[in-house]
Formats: C-alpha cells, structure tokens, sequence
C-alpha cells in the first residue's frame, strides 16, 4: 500500500471483510488495504450522532455509523452511493463521478 492510508469506521471494515463474495486472494488483498487504514470505533459521540441521524433521517444503522463517524471527525465521506447520504450535512466525495459536495 505504499504506507498511504485512510481513515474508515469499524461498520466499513465489517463490511469490506464481511464481503461475502471475497476469494481467498481478494480477502487477504482486503485485509492488506485496512492494515493501512486507521479504523474508528464507535464512541459516545459518535452513538450520539447516529441516534440524532436516525431520528431526523430514513437512514440504516451502518450507514448511519459510517456518516457519523466522518461528521464527528470532520472527515471527507468518499462513497460511491451517493444518494443514502444526500440529505445529510456532510461532505461527499465520489470518485467514480467527480461529484462532491457540501451541505
């Protein structure tokens, strides 16, 4: 990985490894690119702002964990799908079309 990192929430990591599509190779290709990554646990304020995400927003419980993970930290959101996340005041990168945002 070139010691280039990233930071990401416990809820991506369960779901990049969790993948259950992954071969052997692919997997261990995963586990690689995350030990390159700084991962957050939840915490307080972060179950506070999940709690305050669901009560204003149709949003499900990872999403809302990955969401405010990167609002709690101030974190650039790099996601490809977009629209779970459009009503949120976050800002958005999407590498796949260049889109970014700010609400």
């Amino acid at each position: 990985m070139n010691g280039i990192g990233c930071n990401i929430s416990v809820i991506t990591k369960i779901e990049f490894l969790g993948y259950k599509g992954h071969t052997p190779q692919s997997f261990n290709e995963a586990e690689r690119f995350l030990n390159e990554a700084k991962v957050y646990s939840l915490n307080e304020k972060i179950v506070d702002k999940v709690i305050e995400t669901r009560r204003k927003h149709s949003i499900k419980i990872a999403d809302a964990v990955i969401a405010s993970t990167s609002i709690i930290n101030n974190f650039t959101l790099l996601i490809r799908n977009v629209k779970d996340f459009k009503e949120l005041e976050i800002e958005i990168f999407n590498p796949f079309s260049d889109f970014k945002r700010k609400d």
